[in-house]
């Protein structure tokens, strides 16, 4: 028990000197994150990314090696057929099941929210139209329906572009996404907007390359700044490995029947058809 006690200790006194050395923090942990949180104060700024930090889609199709091919399909789709690309990326957007990374985290965001803390999400994606609607609609929407409104705190902010076209950064109902450029000047370009200079900035992401990105955005600015590699998604591991084969299936459904089945879907009715003797 003093083992335990002590080890758990030596971690809470690491994870707080990598701050002190402006490292970026690296944790699995929701309860480290929080305990860096009760330093937010309300002049403090809140922002978690949100893929495989807040929630994360649980078919393989959706790893890094199945989303390179179903990407490169959805993207050929596009090319022959804007119309149909476009609806074949909101069902499997609006349908592809999903997660989330720790049932916890609403919570801890209402509890911010609830400090008067101004809490957001940066993400990496544009906001273009996508079969009647627009993928900033079908983010707030998602994340709504996982108990997540980060729109609480920016009631007095509409929603814009910040450039010239859908490719730029845009910003909607507490949500900033960043396109096509780094998200350190998407979060400029944003606290530009909202005319807000908070004292320090906190920063859950689960890739490196955007926690640099805002960290050298903001390198010469009188912020303190708290960038957190959050790596919990990967402990959560997939019911089944990627399966190319699997993924045609699903396509040439999703093709024929306007519809996304999972992974487990379609595993259930190849079994079935193999026990008919179809297969």
């Amino acid at each position: 028990m003093k083992i335990s006690t002590f080890s758990k200790f030596f971690a809470f006194l690491l994870l707080f000197s990598q701050i002190a050395l402006g490292k970026i923090v690296t944790t699995g942990s929701l309860s480290d994150i929080e305990k860096l949180l009760d330093d937010a104060d309300e002049q403090s700024l809140v922002i978690f990314d949100c893929d495989d930090v807040l929630i994360r889609q649980t078919d393989a199709t959706c790893s890094p090696e199945g989303w390179a091919v179903l990407s490169g399909y959805l993207s050929a789709v596009s090319k022959k057929s804007p119309e149909l690309g476009q609806k074949l990326t909101r069902t499997i957007w609006e349908t592809a099941p999903q997660t989330l990374v720790d049932s916890d985290m609403p919570r801890l965001v209402a509890k911010l929210q609830k400090r008067g803390i101004k809490v957001m999400v940066l993400t990496k994606m544009a906001n273009k139209p996508l079969d009647g609607t627009t993928s900033a609609d079908l983010r707030v929407d998602e994340l709504f329906r996982f108990g997540f409104d980060f729109s609480k705190m920016w009631t007095n902010l509409r929603p814009k572009f910040f450039g010239l076209d859908w490719k730029s950064p845009y910003y909607k109902s507490g949500i900033v996404f960043s396109g096509a450029g780094g998200k350190g000047d998407a979060l400029k370009s944003f606290l530009k907007y909202a005319k807000l200079k908070p004292s320090k900035i906190f920063f859950i992401d689960d890739k490196v390359e955007n926690l640099k990105s805002v960290e050298h955005a903001f390198a010469k600015d009188r912020v303190r700044m708290t960038c957190i590699k959050y790596t919990a998604s990967k402990k959560l591991s997939r019911k089944f490995e990627f399966s190319n084969v699997r993924l045609q299936i699903q396509l040439h459904l999703l093709n024929e029947e306007g519809k996304w089945y999972s992974d487990e879907e379609v595993e259930r009715r190849a079994a079935e058809k193999l026990k008919e003797g179809k297969c």
